[in-house]
């Protein structure tokens, strides 16, 4: 299909006159080339070879498969009559290619597996193949079914083969790799769990000995090369991972599963930081992802979902918004009380007693409230802007950053991750550290290597004043030249009175004083008039009975703006209601609709139309 034109053309190959129809595979495989992207290769019972995406088609070989007649294989033991139920259609279509891969090192190195138990190599582009039946890998059946082959991305001489056996009955995790292009095999899936047979094999791009692998009960990763596995949980439920693919633009690795949809693991980066020296220490923190600074937008309301759609609108959880820290612990945080209920619990599953510690220790177990974990953020001059409350269990977790700092607002004893009614800070380079509370000692944790946050837009910020640099400014005009007056009324505002509260300070703001009014506030375009500056804010309301503007000492009531302001800074023509209880930043009261096409008086904000 072309995307930018809709059109759909049809592009599988046909047999030449006189030639046998071509048996496809359920799941025929496609494998567009790592050299050149319009040359895409497909698997019947035999090869074949485009060019230019599928126009035309060459054919690299002849039969790769056993290229058996089928109904005169035994089934239960014995040759099945001809007219019996068969299915020679769909899934059941046998001596296919199943699997195929070319070599991102060597072009025209080819590898190919089949459904009844053939691996086929060729190292000229098809001109001729090697052929080596499965049962020659140490420990596997005869005919088992090649559910995938790689080759490596970084040696030519490496391919991984995945086998399935479970229509026989053998449900074992068949995983093989070759160094020397199938000459020898070694089995890298001894250390899988039993019954977790392999369906498909991704290896890093960056990092040759990790392997991630989709098993029929989820991921798996190897951080050297098949030695040990490690199974991928967080959150993702129990099913089989069919598929698997690796995002290299935004690192990311995609699980397509059988039934349950997709699965994104953001970030690879932090695993491939994962190695024994990290795995033995008592806290560390993994490598961080860029954070991308931007304001979130809604879907169909201003909360989280999709309002009151319900399931006739889908939508899927995008990654949480903010900067991600990932970290490990070698042993988890435990107060008194939990170490208490874990012995009993493990001398009641003996049958044993639980003894009585006395009154005392009980005592002291409630005065112990276990020790916290908190995740430290600073700016580049090193100061303290949040600190965030981390699980203390012991092994991998993430804790996210909204990228706000603390909140000035009042605060209590009870309150500890604070960011409702805080600021963004700005783009620029950041970092965090573990902290471990306990008994009233704090002591940190190793620090990570920095956290950059980057504007969306590509902007440049400097972050010492947390305004755009002189570049954007110039760029927004008159609407960037009011961000100084902004902060200067914020800077106002900050005046605070201090009154003890429980041993903390209540901060009680100042008097608000409104900031003076400019014309860049006003108007935003070079072409308003002089007379906007300074002016004040025109407020029209609708009374009860009639409409007329209502008139008050400190502004003066005008029947309609002046008309000049009509012709340059109207507002917008569409027609408009706002929400009950909203005058929409100088706009109609309460239930008071625009007419179409006529313009509602009030004073001009944001842009000139």
């Amino acid at each position: 299909m072309t995307l930018s034109t809709g059109e759909v053309v049809y592009i599988r190959p046909q047999p030449r006159p006189g030639e046998k129809h071509e048996r496809y595979n359920w799941d025929a495989p496609i494998l567009v080339s790592p050299h050149r992207a319009t040359t895409i290769y497909h698997g019947s019972y035999r090869l074949w070879k485009s060019e230019n995406r599928g126009d035309s088609w060459q054919v690299l070989s002849g039969a790769l498969t056993r290229d058996e007649e089928r109904i005169t294989l035994p089934i239960m033991g014995r040759q099945q009559r001809w007219d019996n139920a068969w299915d020679f259609y769909a899934m059941r279509t046998y001596n296919t290619i199943t699997s195929i891969s070319e070599s991102p090192v060597k072009e025209g190195l080819l590898y190919v597996g089949t459904d009844d138990g053939l691996l086929q190599i060729s190292g000229n582009g098809g001109e001729s193949w090697r052929e080596i039946p499965v049962e020659k890998l140490p420990g596997a059946p005869e005919r088992a079914y090649v559910n995938d082959i790689k080759a490596d991305r970084f040696d030519a001489n490496t391919v991984y083969v995945a086998l399935d056996a479970h229509k026989q009955g053998d449900f074992r995790p068949l995983l093989y790799r070759s160094r020397n292009r199938g000459k020898s095999w070694e089995n890298i899936g001894t250390e899988l769990p039993e019954k977790h047979l392999v369906w498909r094999i991704v290896q890093d791009p960056q990092r040759a000995e990790m392997l991630y692998l989709g098993t029929e009960f989820g991921v798996f990763f190897s951080p050297n090369g098949g030695e040990n596995w490690i199974k991928l949980k967080g959150g993702m439920p129990t099913i089989a991972v069919r598929d698997l693919a690796i995002q290299e633009r935004d690192d990311d690795l995609v699980a397509a599963t059988f039934g349950r949809g997709f699965y994104l693991f953001d970030d690879l980066k932090a695993l491939r930081a994962i190695d024994q020296e990290t795995l033995k220490a008592e806290a560390a923190l993994l490598p961080l992802r860029d954070a991308w600074w931007y304001i979130p937008r809604p879907d169909l309301s201003f909360g989280p979902g999709k309002g009151s759609q319900g399931e006739a609108h889908f939508i899927a959880p995008n990654p949480p918004y903010g900067a991600q820290f990932r970290y490990h612990l070698l042993r988890g945080f435990a107060s008194a009380e939990a170490k208490r209920k874990k012995r009993e619990k493990s001398l009641e599953s003996k049958g044993e007693d639980s003894p009585f510690a006395g009154w005392d220790a009980l005592a002291d177990e409630m005065q112990d409230p276990g020790a916290k974990l908190w995740l430290e953020v600073r700016n580049s001059k090193g100061k303290v802007l949040r600190r965030i409350k981390a699980p203390t269990q012991a092994g991998f977790h993430e804790v996210v950053w909204d990228m706000r700092s603390t909140s000035a607002g009042p605060i209590d004893s009870k309150q500890e991750n604070i960011s409702e009614g805080s600021y963004l800070v700005a783009p620029g380079l950041y970092s965090a550290q573990l902290m471990r509370e306990e008994n009233g000692a704090v002591r940190p944790f190793g620090q990570s290597p920095g956290l950059p946050i980057k504007a969306l837009a590509g902007r440049k910020f400097d972050q010492s004043s947390g305004r755009p640099k002189a570049d954007l400014l110039g760029r927004c005009g008159p609407i960037g030249s009011s961000i100084p007056l902004a902060e200067e009324s914020v800077g106002r505002n900050k005046q605070t009175t201090q009154k003890p509260l429980f041993g903390l300070s209540a901060m009680k703001p100042a008097k608000r004083q409104p900031p003076e009014r400019t014309g860049s506030l006003t108007c935003g375009t070079e072409n308003c008039p002089a007379e906007m500056g300074g002016q004040p804010r025109q407020e029209y309301h609708r009374r009860k009975k009639r409409s007329e503007p209502r008139r008050s000492p400190q502004y003066p009531a005008h029947d309609e703006p002046p008309k000049h302001l009509w012709a340059q800074c109207q507002r917008p023509t569409s027609s408009r209601r706002f929400a009950p209880g909203s005058h929409g930043h100088g706009g109609p009261a309460q239930g008071m609709e625009q007419p179409p096409g006529k313009a509602l008086p009030g004073p001009a904000r944001g842009r000139c139309a």
